[in-house]
Order: C-alpha cells, then sequence, then structure tokens
C-alpha cells in the first residue's frame, strides 16, 4: 500500500498543468516565476496545505526539474524541510545545495532562486514576519529596530535544529488526524509559539547574540541594579546620569554593558517596559481609561509616536487592544 502524502486532509493543488502551478503557488507564497527546460513538460505538482492560527505548514512536490524564483519574500519567513531529491538555493548573494538533514530559511527582503531535481519533495513552514519579529520582541523585552534576518542554510541532521524538524514532524502527524487538537485555539496558539521560539533560539540571525546574553548571561550585579531602578521609576521621567548612578558606575560603563548583555541602550530598554506596561493596562483597563489616558500614564505625551512605536512592538494600534479588552 503506498503511503499517503504528508497532510493528505488538506490538498490545495493536484495537477498536471505548469500555468496552474504558477497562479496557484502565487497565491499560497508571493508572486514568482517558475519555469522548465522541457518543452513539453510533463509535471504531477502536489501542494497541501493548513494555517494554525498564523503559521501555516505546507507539503510540496512538482514530480519534474523545475526553476522557481522570487524577486524577494515580502512579509514571511520560510523554512524549507526536503524529504526527498535535492534543491539548489541562491538566497541573495548565498548558493548551496540542500538534502537530507539540510534545509534552507528565505527571510524577507532576500531575491531567492531554486532549482528543484524531479523527485524533490519538501516541508515547508510559513510564518508571518509581523509574528517571529513579535516573538522576539517579547523575548528581548524591546522593540526590534532592524528587521531580523537569518542565516540562510538550516542543517537539521543533528542537535537543536533536528529537535525543531522533529517538532514538524509532530505537529503533521498531528495535523493529519481527523480528531486533532488543531481544533483548539489555545493549542494551535502553543503550538506556533513553540515552533517560533524554535526558529529563534535554534538558527543564527542578527539578534542571536543579544538572545544569547540575556539566557546564559544576565550580566554583572550593576547592571541588575540599574534594571531594578528602571522597572521601579517606570512612571517617572529618568534620564540616562539617574540610571547610571543608581548603577553605581559610569555611564560609559553602563552603555557598553547594556549593549553587550541585552544588546540596546539603556533608555531603549526603560522604552520598551514602559511601552508593555502601557500594553498591561491596555488589556486590563479600568472603566476610565482612554488611550490617551494611559499613554500619558506611562510618559507618552505624543500619541501619534505611542501609536506608531506600539503597532512596531505589538503588531496593532493601542485603540485595537483597548476595544479587544474592553
Amino acid at each position: 500500500m503506498k503511503a499517503a502524502h504528508p497532510l493528505s486532509n488538506f490538498v490545495t493543488l493536484e495537477t498536471d498543468s505548469i500555468e496552474v502551478v504558477r497562479d496557484a503557488m502565487t497565491r499560497a507564497y508571493c508572486r514568482h516565476r517558475v519555469h522548465t527546460e522541457h518543452w513539453q513538460p510533463k509535471i504531477a505538482a502536489r501542494h497541501h496545505e493548513v494555517t494554525l492560527s498564523t503559521l501555516s505548514l505546507h507539503y510540496l512536490t512538482y514530480g519534474m526539474e523545475i526553476t522557481v524564483c522570487a524577486s524577494e519574500l515580502p512579509d514571511f519567513f520560510l523554512l524549507d524541510l526536503p524529504l526527498s531529491g535535492h534543491c539548489s538555493y541562491r538566497v541573495g548573494s548565498r548558493e548551496f545545495t540542500s538534502g537530507e538533514g539540510l534545509g534552507c530559511v528565505v527571510s524577507p527582503g532576500l531575491t531567492l532562486q531554486t532549482k528543484w531535481s524531479c523527485d524533490t519533495a519538501l516541508m515547508a513552514v510559513k510564518v508571518p514576519r509581523a509574528v517571529l519579529e513579535r516573538h522576539l520582541a517579547d523575548t528581548l523585552e524591546c522593540t526590534i529596530t532592524e528587521p531580523l534576518r537569518f542565516e540562510p542554510e538550516f542543517d537539521y541532521s543533528f542537535g537543536a535544529r533536528a529537535s525543531l524538524r522533529a517538532l514538524v514532524d509532530f505537529l503533521v502527524l498531528e495535523l493529519d488526524r481527523h480528531d486533532a487538537m488543531r481544533h483548539t485555539p489555545l493549542w494551535c496558539a502553543q503550538m506556533e509559539r513553540a515552533v517560533a521560539m524554535g526558529l529563534l533560539t535554534t538558527q543564527r540571525h542578527n539578534y542571536t547574540e543579544a538572545l544569547e546574553a540575556q539566557v546564559t548571561n544576565p550580566g554583572p550585579r550593576y547592571l541588575l541594579r540599574a534594571e531594578a531602578f528602571i522597572r521601579a521609576n517606570l512612571s517617572n521621567e529618568v534620564g540616562i546620569a539617574e540610571i547610571a548612578t543608581a548603577a553605581g558606575v559610569p555611564e560609559r560603563t553602563l552603555f557598553a554593558a547594556y549593549r553587550k548583555h541585552k544588546g540596546l541602550s539603556p533608555i531603549a530598554h526603560y522604552r520598551a517596559l514602559r511601552l508593555q506596561a502601557a500594553r498591561d493596562n491596555l488589556v486590563r483597563p479600568e472603566p476610565a481609561d482612554t488611550v490617551a489616558s494611559i499613554a500619558c500614564r506611562w510618559g507618552f505625551y505624543h500619541l501619534g509616536h505611542f501609536s506608531r512605536d506600539y503597532y512596531r512592538r505589538f503588531g496593532e494600534r493601542p485603540s485595537e487592544t483597548l476595544k479587544a479588552h474592553c
């Protein structure tokens, strides 16, 4: 008996038409080109797709040698995990060939070209940029100022990345069950978080050092004193001089420690914590609370700037948060 394809309950495409493939894959991913050197291509394409909450899982095969080109990924990250065959990747300026144990992570804004062997089949995890960067911001307790950018080569043949691959395999098996927990929104949200944090903590990116420093090295005692002072004075206006005095070190020393252990400045950390405090109030408002009153409570007196920074940090406007919890 022939084994079923992964995510067999979520078939979105089964076709021998390359034109149909082009249109369907543009809808599923982004605008791109699909071409082959064969004059009359014999394609046997399949695409299966299921979405948890915002993260989606995809099974894809073309059944022939084919080249796919995208000028850039718009607003999502893509993790490709080959099941069979091999793909030659060009991600930005990086080139490599994937196969058993080696996949690819593509970040938004990068050009992508892949050449598939005829027997290539893969699982792909598609994560919206806003979702993944929000998990990163929550972990670092700061606003993400530079776009998140991953190293493209994803070696999951051993170690922690193998565990992430195993988590994806578990999700595929679970989602293929008719009585699966995918019908439980809370479970879907937790699985999305597990995959997002797995990717953030196993694959190197431009915020990896900040994450590692936060987990493995909380920093010297004066850094802890500075953070305690900041947290105790979130409702007050404080500057770098007051924070350095509370820490008991010169401002330059404090700046250097913050950059090394947290990847941001003391004032940026102070502002991020204030934004979080404002969000906490918006989620649990008092009867008379408004966006303006909460913003001013935490020192944000320019509502336009507050709304902009809040949206960058949390992916929604303050008014949307308040409305959802009134």
